[in-house]
């Protein structure tokens, strides 16, 4: 597949608790150029906008005072995304845009 052209419909969203060295990973696996945003939701209070923004710089970060569950914070990212699409993520999955422009590619057609 090529590189990717223009931003992808989507927004990643990434559950996070207590997962920092992931979350870098993952943010720096998902390339800036491919979102228009992506959405971190804290729920240990273990980030700082400063330091997601660093390691991607369209990131949003949600943080929550305590633990209310993954599907809380799922709601709470999504209630603030702003595309057509949804990906919902661990902070241990490791995929590139490249890989969701195939997903999408393929829920498009079928």
């Amino acid at each position: 597949m090529s590189h990717i052209s223009s931003e992808l419909p989507v927004t990643p969203i990434i559950i996070h608790w207590r997962a920092v060295s992931e979350i870098q990973k993952q943010l720096t696996l998902l390339n800036s150029e491919s979102f228009s945003e992506i959405i971190v939701v804290d729920n240990s209070q273990q980030l700082t906008a400063h330091t997601v923004t660093s390691w991607n710089k369209k990131t949003t970060l949600i943080s929550n005072h305590f633990n209310r569950g993954y599907a809380f914070a799922a709601n709470a990212g999504g209630f603030e995304a702003k595309n057509e699409w949804l990906l919902f993520l661990n902070p241990d999955v490791e995929i590139t845009a490249q890989d969701i422009e195939t997903m999408i590619s393929y829920a498009q057609v079928n």
